[in-house]
C-alpha cells in the first residue's frame, strides 16, 4: 500500500517537477529542484524516482542528491507533506511506517549490466571461437567486450521495440558487443560491431537519451589528461582514453566541461585525405582545444594499426603527446598534414 501511496503523491507533485515523465513503471524523470541540473540546458533531466522493493525513492545523477519520497515532498511542500504523512499513517494500521534511508552504493535506475542469454562475454568464448578470434587477431583487449550470435534478439531482449528498422536486414548478424557506461558504471548506449562483410559495420542502440554517445567514461580519471579518439577499440588500448563513437558533441558538452580538470586532447585517425576528419580536426582547434596532428613518420591508419605494427601503448602516448598543438600552430600544422601523400 505504501508504494500506491508515495506514486500518488508523486504523480500530485509532477506539475511542479520540470520535464517531468513517466519512463515506465515505477520510474520517473524530471529536472532535479535540488541542484536545478543545469542553468545551460532546460532539457537536463537527471533527476529520477525508483522503486527499491515496497517503497519510491530519489535519485540525481547530476548532484548525486538521495533520499526517501517523503523527505522529497516535505522539501517540496510543507502541507502536502501532512497529507502524505496523515495517508502512510492510516495506512499502517499501527502508525507511520519509517522508511529508512537507502544506501546509494547500488546502480542507477537503468540498465548497470548486459545480461541476456543472448550474449556472451568474449573472455568465456573458446579461443578458436569466430567471434574471440576476429579480437585477437588484432590483439584487442578482450575485457570489456561481448558477443552475440543474433544482434536483433539480443537488442529485443534488452531494450524491447528499440532495434532499428533501418538495418532490419541485419537483424540476425552475429556481433562484437561493446557496452557504453556512464561514470558510475551504467549502460547508457551499446553497439553491435560485425565481424563479417555487412552493410553496417556499426549499429548502436541508446538506452539513456540525454547522456552522450561516448566510450569509456566509467574508466577517466577526470584529473588527468584524457585522449579522445574516434573508435572504442583504439581506446582500450591507451590509457585514460575514450571514444567519440561517432559523436561530434564532446566539445561543447556539459558533462565534460563540468568534470574534466586536465586537458582533453583529440585523436583522430591518422587519414589526411579524409575530408570529413580533417573538417573535425578544425572544429577542434576552432573551440580551443588540443589537437593531435600525425608526423610524416606514422603510417599507419589508426591506432589499432599502430600496435599491429608492433608499436607499444607506451611510444603511441609519447607520439600522441609530441605531436599534440592547439591555437595558431595547430592550425599551421593541420594545413601541411592535409598535404601529405602517402
Amino acid at each position: 500500500m505504501s508504494l500506491h501511496i508515495d506514486i500518488k503523491y508523486i504523480t500530485l507533485l509532477s506539475s511542479r517537477l520540470g520535464k517531468f515523465s513517466r519512463k515506465k513503471d515505477y520510474l520517473y524523470n524530471f529536472r532535479c529542484p535540488y541542484c536545478g541540473d543545469s542553468e545551460k540546458n532546460p532539457n537536463k533531466a537527471r533527476g529520477f524516482f525508483y522503486r527499491k522493493k515496497s517503497d519510491m525513492f530519489y535519485k540525481c545523477h547530476n548532484c548525486g542528491k538521495g533520499t526517501t519520497t517523503d523527505k522529497f515532498i516535505k522539501f517540496i511542500d510543507v502541507e502536502l507533506h501532512k497529507q502524505y504523512v496523515m495517508e502512510r499513517f492510516q495506512n499502517s494500521g499501527t502508525g507511520f511506517a519509517k522508511v529508512e534511508e537507502p544506501k546509494y552504493d547500488f546502480p542507477a535506475p537503468v540498465f548497470s549490466k548486459l545480461k541476456s542469454e543472448f550474449v556472451t562475454p568474449v573472455t568465456k568464448l573458446d579461443d578458436d571461437h569466430v567471434g574471440k578470434q576476429y579480437l585477437t587477431k588484432r590483439k584487442i583487449p578482450l575485457e570489456e567486450l561481448y558477443y552475440t550470435s543474433n544482434f536483433g534478439g539480443f537488442v529485443d531482449d534488452i531494450v524491447p521495440k528499440k532495434y532499428p528498422k533501418v538495418v532490419e536486414l541485419n537483424r540476425n548478424e552475429e556481433r562484437i558487443v561493446i557496452p557504453f557506461y556512464d561514470q558510475n558504471k551504467n549502460l547508457t548506449h551499446f553497439q553491435g560491431r560485425s565481424i563479417h562483410e555487412s552493410n553496417f559495420r556499426y549499429i548502436t542502440i541508446r538506452i539513456d537519451e540525454d547522456f552522450p554517445k561516448v566510450f569509456g567514461i566509467e574508466r577517466l580519471d577526470f584529473d588527468e589528461t584524457v585522449y579522445v579518439v574516434e573508435g572504442p577499440f583504439d581506446s582500450l588500448f591507451l590509457f585514460n582514453c575514450i571514444a567519440m563513437a561517432g559523436s561530434d558533441g564532446i566539445c561543447n558538452n556539459e558533462f565534460f566541461h563540468e568534470r574534466i580538470k586536465g586537458d582533453l586532447v583529440f585523436v583522430f585517425d591518422n587519414e589526411c585525405r579524409n575530408g570529413s576528419i580533417v573538417d573535425k580536426m578544425e572544429k577542434v582547434i576552432n573551440d580551443n582545444y588540443k589537437l593531435c596532428i600525425w608526423p610524416d613518420t606514422v603510417i599507419e591508419k589508426d591506432i589499432n594499426d599502430m600496435i599491429l605494427s608492433g608499436k607499444t601503448p607506451k611510444q603511441i602516448i609519447s607520439t600522441i603527446n609530441n605531436n599534440t598543438h592547439s591555437g595558431m600552430i595547430a592550425k599551421l600544422t593541420l594545413n601541411n598534414w592535409k598535404r601529405v601523400t602517402r
